[in-house]
């Protein structure tokens, strides 16, 4: 068995091992895009329902979030896929190389010409059928595993394609809304600025109009004091008229 066959035998051995680990992950994927379906379902009725700005940005933040957990998701079944695959492609390589060093084993036993040399092959070829054998024996245990890491990753895509085009409709829902709760947000501010405005512009009429009545009261005073001067002039004059008879 040279370097080369060892290294393939080793990759497979060790790749075998984390088939349990990547049924795990295709099992925590599916898991994951059926609560993202879920998150988005729940978000759409939520962004109908939503009265203000606020509500509406957590649909946004929400329905985000479950997007893009469906599609890590996606990513990570597509990828344990791909590794069993590439497990099982690596074993059959495995067992078309030990097929062949059966066959060149088998051609130098004809030609060996030592007792040595035929034990060599000899030990050779044994080595190499308990290998196929082996090697076999792990894609036979190792095929259904493989074929439900395939199905996971298609359902898991098949969930993540009716998420991501949901959770597209429920963010239009929702921009919709924030556009109008900011619109009405924007026209209340205009409204109230107007009014303050308003009362300012009231506020300055009235101190206009206070002022000017001041200032008829003021004149009305002064209007009548020449008279009442002239008054007491009539009346001191003619209190000295009268002191003199």
């Amino acid at each position: 068995m040279n370097n080369k066959f060892f290294v393939l035998l080793i990759s497979a051995l060790l790749l075998v091992i984390t088939f349990a680990q990547l049924e795990e992950q295709s099992v925590i994927a599916l898991r994951d895009v059926e609560a993202a379906k879920n998150t988005v379902q729940k978000q759409k009725l939520a962004a109908e329902n939503a009265t203000n700005l606020q509500q509406a940005n957590e649909v946004v933040k929400k329905t985000q979030d479950a997007k893009s957990l469906a599609l890590e998701a996606t990513t990570t079944a597509k990828r344990a896929d791909k590794e069993q695959k590439n497990i099982i492609e690596i074993s059959r390589k495995a067992i078309e190389y030990n097929e062949k060093q059966i066959k060149d084993s088998k051609e130098a036993l004809e030609k060996a010409d030592t007792d040595d040399n035929k034990q060599t092959q000899k030990e050779a070829i044994e080595k190499a059928n308990k290998s196929i054998e082996m090697l076999n024996q792990m894609i036979q245990n190792y095929t259904e595993i493989s074929q439900r890491l395939t199905l996971y990753s298609q359902k898991v895509q098949s969930i993540s394609d009716e998420v991501v085009k949901a959770s597209d409709e429920v963010l239009q829902i929702a921009s919709q809304k924030i556009e109008k709760f900011i619109a009405e947000e924007e026209a209340k501010k205009a409204e109230e600025a107007k009014k303050t405005e308003e009362a300012k512009k009231s506020e300055k009429a009235k101190k206009i109009e206070d002022k000017k009545t001041e200032n008829n009261t003021t004149g009305s005073i002064v209007n009548i004091n020449p008279s009442s001067a002239k008054a007491i002039q009539f009346a001191l004059a003619f209190t000295s008229i009268l002191l003199v008879f």
